[in-house]
């Protein structure tokens, strides 16, 4: 299985914003907030919709942004899986806080994250953060 998709990564009061994942390989764990393009929509469009669909927020600003691929071999309940994961990672300032309570189609809210979280992570958080090291909580 292959997935491409377009993610944000920021902080918000000195902590990573995060979304809890309702479901796919990352079910249960904090993700970055992001998803894939609808046909002919560019990635900064993609950006701006998943945004606002899962943080209620506002893009203002991509900063740095960063292509990666990588592996997953198991799902977040340890059940072997062919997973290959690639898409770009911006950092990005956004308009107003986060709407913690959001639910969408595939994310229950989100999470202000700390250092405490991080056995929590999605395979995609530890590369953003590998990416993007001074986000780290």
């Amino acid at each position: 299985m292959k997935h491409f998709g377009v993610y944000a990564i920021w902080q918000q009061k000195g902590q990573l914003v995060l979304v809890r994942k309702t479901r796919g390989p990352y079910e249960g764990l904090l993700d970055l907030p992001g998803g894939s393009p609808e046909p002919a929509e560019s990635e900064l469009t993609t950006l701006r919709r998943e945004l606002l669909e899962e943080c209620g927020v506002e893009l203002t600003q991509a900063l740095d942004s960063t292509a990666f691929t990588f592996h997953v071999d198991r799902d977040s309940s340890g059940h072997p899986i062919n997973f290959t994961h690639s898409g770009v990672v911006s950092r990005v300032e956004v308009a107003g806080p986060v709407v913690q309570d959001i639910a969408s189609e595939d994310v229950r809210g989100v999470v202000l994250a700390t250092a405490a979280d991080t056995h929590l992570f999605s395979p995609l958080v530890t590369e953003a953060l590998r990416l993007f090291p001074s986000l780290a909580p």
